[in-house]
């Protein structure tokens, strides 16, 4: 599994370098950097539930397990930025005339 990922960012590093325009080389990095991310937290959501990628139930079981980490990360970012828009953003020693 390990070098498949390689040829493919080996493979992609190469039509990285063939591309000529600045917004395709951004989207580009996005998508590498996307799919590495996808990579590792699988990889971690499989080596910690012990889950095997050749056996249907447990590829079944992490699929299900890491979409539940997927959503709990989205449902965490939802909470902080709410907490964020509650907090009160003026500075302590502040008045209204100095603005």
């Amino acid at each position: 599994m390990n070098w498949l990922i390689i040829v493919v960012l080996i493979l992609m590093a190469f039509m990285f370098l063939r591309v000529k325009h600045m917004k395709h080389k951004i989207y580009m990095i996005g998508v590498i950097v996307l799919l590495l991310l996808v990579y590792v937290t699988a990889s971690q959501v499989l080596s910690t539930y012990n889950l095997n990628w050749k056996s249907s139930q447990d590829l079944i079981t992490g699929v299900k397990v890491y979409f539940s980490w997927v959503l709990g990360v989205g449902e965490n970012f939802k909470n902080i930025g709410g907490n964020v828009i509650k907090m009160d953003w003026k500075l302590k020693n502040q008045t209204s005339e100095e603005f």
